[in-house]
């Protein structure tokens, strides 16, 4: 109780006692002297009344955004023994911010303020606008929001829309905003106050917009994107956001005018970001720079292709994306620039073009002098940097995280090129192609790669290198592995007639190994778990084919040479072909084409001079084959002295039937063996015993054995039977 009052009733009380017979003073204190409170404001314009929310001293009126409210009645509830300044029956225009005073009774006061929020206009589902008298009638309705998506135009028909800046009033999307192709305006003028839309979508990629004239796709106050934003049309030159952070979905712009994306303040990307020169698998465009200077993530992959006149891609804040693709930079581009690009979740791609057509007739990028991307960690795809003619550095590359690396026709790369420092994360391939300076290649001990090396014509070493996912090479020069001991893959060296590899320290190839260079020497090789072919270019020095610590190979065993005629196969520590779970054969029905019945079994040996097999035991697969060919006039004893076991077929011919029995071939020595599946033996003019076959013979029949009538002798099973396995 206030001072003031507790005064009032000392003097009341004092009068009593003095006598004052009245018992109903003349000027009572009201029970709310106190009190100085506005308790409820209603506006009335027209038939529509609008309460006020008082919330503290803030008074707020929530009127429609295409409401006024000029001329506007109030009635104001308020403490009854209390005035209020200034009146409002005498305000008429409650449209301005303004201060209201109530004073208690006792003479307290108590300031309010007043304002109006203008409330949007919401319409739900979605709006199709295929005329401008539809456009007209639409914005009339004063909508701000709109809860679905804004169609504008059809895809074919008659009707059309000329321009939509009636819609200026708009300030929510939440659906797409689509342009059909029988929209007739030059730009999105009208939706230049949206603030946020679900997506824009002006085309698709599977088929271009035609709507003729769109020229410019401008939102000027657009700061959020929850879908993607799909421009493909020939026509627009230029996309612009200015105020836009944020696109959930995907960017994917394609036009064969575009000029220029202005985004200065985009961020973040929820999907792909994709420019294109054209909707067609062509390049076009007016395109110069590519640059997004706030841009940080990338969910998905960055495409730049098909702009003709690209000259720089600067994605100077960039840190993370889905992918980086630029496969057909123009010859004359000169600039990359991706300076704090830390984790790439796929590949990274970097690629002149190559096609005459699409970029102007030249093959080779002229321009790049280096590439700054000096800040990877991670690349969980392939760094592929592809044709660059006067690129000298590469980007730091040794010490990243990758799955693969591969360059190609960099000419001008300088020597050595070390990746010792690079983590392999499998799966992937290490290619290097035409690199004419590079000398040394130097690897990780562990690398799970498969390393692949073409045409180098300097390259002549690889060293660190103790294990390889797989290893491809062909010719440039002689080349050595010095430390390579086990590749878990297959290993290829082919087309090098005048070439020579050097793999002093391997000991295990878990794939396949095909030879076809000049020289193959595998002094500490113990095992192939696949095949193991030596094929046409192989050497006639009995050096080339040093197999000497050779214990087993799962797979076919395929020798193929018309360089190793008087070199003989020497393999003096091979117990087991063929023996794998599942043998892999390098040439099935390789010789069907002279001999329809052959079979290229585990051991397929068709040219050579000798065989020197002494710990052969076993032959599993689909057996043993012998083609004698042309000229082996040296080889005139097969003797197999440890061999106990032949899966398959044990066959000899000399390449195809019509062929004249001139196999100098005379003796058969399989002095220990057990187990045979079937026998066929032709061309062999002079073979006249098959006494070797005696101890398996119970094991065949008559469909199992065969001898041609060109050998010099050819029992039958039934001669077998009896005995009669020699000539009388």
């Amino acid at each position: 109780m206030s001072l003031k009052k507790i005064m009032l009733l000392f003097a009341a009380g004092s009068l009593v006692l003095a006598g004052c017979s009245d018992d109903n003073p003349t000027d009572p204190i009201p029970e709310d002297a106190d009190d100085n409170f506005i308790t409820s404001v209603v506006l009335t314009v027209g038939d529509n009344s609008y309460a006020a929310e008082i919330a503290g001293n803030d008074i707020t009126v929530t009127v429609p955004y295409n409401v006024s409210l000029d001329g506007a009645t109030a009635e104001f509830e308020y403490t009854p023994s209390a005035t209020i300044m200034p009146d409002p029956s005498t305000i008429t225009d409650w449209d301005t911010e303004r201060q209201f005073r109530v004073t208690s009774y006792n003479g307290e006061t108590n300031d309010y303020k007043y304002l109006v929020v203008k409330d949007d206009i919401r319409e739900e589902g979605d709006v199709t606008l295929k005329t401008d008298a539809e456009v007209k009638a639409f914005a009339d309705k004063g909508v701000t929001i709109l809860k679905g998506d804004l169609i504008v135009g059809e895809e074919s028909g008659d009707n059309f829309v000329t321009d939509i800046k009636a819609l200026s009033a708009l300030t929510q999307i939440g659906g797409d905003v689509v342009i059909n192709n029988t929209y007739k305006g030059i730009a999105l003028d009208g939706l230049e106050n949206v603030v946020k839309i679900g997506g824009l979508r002006i085309g698709s990629t599977e088929a271009a917009s035609t709507a003729p004239e769109l020229y410019y796709a401008s939102l000027k106050s657009l700061e959020e994107v929850t879908g993607d934003v799909v421009i493909c049309n020939d026509k627009v030159q230029w996309f612009e956001a200015e105020k836009l952070t944020a696109i959930g979905g995907s960017l994917v712009m394609r036009s064969a005018a575009l000029t220029s994306v202005t985004t200065p303040s985009l961020a973040t990307i929820g999907g792909d970001f994709e420019l294109q020169g054209s909707n067609e698998d062509k390049a076009g465009g007016d395109m110069t720079i590519v640059e997004m200077k706030a841009l940080g993530s990338v969910g998905g992959k960055i495409t730049v292709k098909n702009l003709a006149k690209l000259n720089a891609v600067k994605f100077e804040a960039l840190t993370s994306a889905g992918a980086v693709l630029l496969p057909t930079i123009p010859y004359e581009f000169e600039t990359i620039s991706l300076p704090v690009l830390s984790e790439v979740g796929g590949d990274i791609q970097f690629i002149a073009n190559t096609d005459d057509t699409a970029i102007g007739g030249m093959t080779m990028n002229t321009g790049v002098k280096q590439i700054d991307m000096n800040s990877l960690t991670r690349v969980d795809g392939t760094v592929f940097l592809t044709a660059f003619a006067e690129l000298r550095t590469l980007p730091a590359l040794n010490g990243v995280t990758v799955k693969g690396i591969e360059l190609v026709n960099l000419g001008k790369l300088l020597d050595p090129l070390d990746f010792s420092g690079t983590t392999f994360s499998g799966g992937g391939r290490l290619l290097l192609t035409n690199m004419n300076l590079i000398e040394t290649l130097t690897m990780p001990a562990q690398a799970d790669v498969t390393l692949e090396l073409r045409y180098n014509k300097l390259l002549n070493e690889v060293d660190g290198a103790e294990e390889l996912a797989g290893l491809v090479y062909s010719p440039g020069t002689d080349c050595t592995f010095p430390t390579l001991r086990i590749v878990r893959g297959d290993v290829s060296f082919g087309l090098g007639q005048q070439v020579g590899v050097s793999t002093p320290s391997l000991e295990r190839v878990e794939g396949n190994l095909l030879n076809d260079v000049k020289t193959i020497a595998y002094p500490k090789l113990t095992e192939v778990g696949g095949y193991l072919a030596v094929t046409d270019n192989v050497s006639n020095d009995s050096g080339s084919c040093d197999f000497r610590s050779l214990h087993k190979v799962g797979g076919q065993l395929y020798f193929d040479s018309t360089n190793i005629y008087y070199a003989a196969i020497d393999m003096p520590e091979l117990e087991e072909v063929g023996t794998a779970a599942n043998p892999a054969y390098y040439k099935e029905g390789a010789n069907d084409q002279y001999y329809k019945d052959a079979v290229y079994g585990s051991c397929a040996l068709l040219s050579y001079d000798g065989l020197n097999f002494p710990k052969l035991r076993k032959v599993g697969g689909r057996g043993f084959t012998l083609d004698l060919g042309l000229g082996m006039a040296n080889f005139t004893d097969l003797n197999l002295f440890a061999l106990e076991e032949v899966e398959g077929i044990f066959q000899i011919h000399q390449n195809g039937p019509d062929m004249q029995s001139t196999a100098p071939l005379e003796t058969i020595e399989l002095p220990v063996i057990q187990k045979i599946g079937s026998v066929h033996i032709e061309g062999c003019g002079k073979l006249t015993d098959f006494s070797a076959f005696l101890p398996v013979i119970g094991q065949l029949n008559a469909d199992t054995w065969f001898v041609h009538e060109d050998c010099g002798y050819s029992p039958t099973y039934e001669d077998m039977k009896a005995g009669h396995a020699s000539k009388q």
